[in-house]
């Protein structure tokens, strides 16, 4: 199942319309239908609010649709990043106290990182 798809199965689950999960997850209201017509899919930071929202982590919203590469051998997945993270005391919360700038910031560190990984 994708990330996309399982945002939809959230909302299913949680009878929750695209109104109600925009103003909920202080997402714009042509996402979703972005979404859904696969027009687009969802950014790290749309995917943190809606982490939030449902209280999931990103982790199962990520899970079977993104693979993240390890640039040495071993088996190093999306779980593991979660738990180093934690261990380092950085959790939804605090992310979600990240200002603009901040945030801006990490997520092109993310896709430098990952750009950079073959």
């Amino acid at each position: 199942m994708t990330t996309t798809e399982k945002i939809f199965q959230l909302m299913k689950e949680n009878n929750i319309n695209a109104t109600q999960l925009t103003k909920g997850a202080n997402l714009s209201v042509g996402l979703i239908t972005q979404w859904k017509q696969e027009k687009q899919k969802p950014s790290v930071k749309a995917l943190i609010k809606i982490a939030e929202y449902f209280n999931v982590s990103l982790d199962y919203l990520l899970n079977e649709d993104i693979t993240i590469p390890t640039a040495t051998p071993g088996n190093f997945d999306t779980a593991q990043i979660v738990e180093k993270m934690a261990q380092r005391g950085i959790t939804r919360e605090r992310l979600a106290k990240l200002d603009k700038k901040q945030t801006e910031d990490l997520l092109n560190l993310i896709e430098i990182f990952l750009n950079n990984i073959k």
